[in-house]
């Protein structure tokens, strides 16, 4: 995330299938290495239910984080 502004945001994680089996198949990691600020989500399972055909899943929000500094790494793992 690159930012002009100190801003605070939440986020959601996507996959390109749907891991309805997996409990809690997303990994949002927020930050570098030595300060990190992880957070699993588990899947959204009112979108899974209102969408089945688009057969990709989607996690529920996160928690919100404030951001103070210009660049910062926001990555989203998925357990499959």
């Amino acid at each position: 995330m690159t930012s002009a502004d100190a801003f605070n945001g939440s986020f959601r994680c996507g996959s390109r299938i749907n891991l309805g089996t997996i409990e809690a198949p997303y990994k949002l990691k927020i930050g570098t290495s030595g300060t990190a600020s992880s957070q699993t989500l588990t899947n959204d399972a009112g979108f899974l239910a209102l969408f089945p055909e688009f057969g990709f899943g989607i996690s529920t929000q996160s928690n919100p984080y404030q951001f103070t500094t210009i660049n910062t790494p926001v990555e989203c793992a998925v357990k499959v």
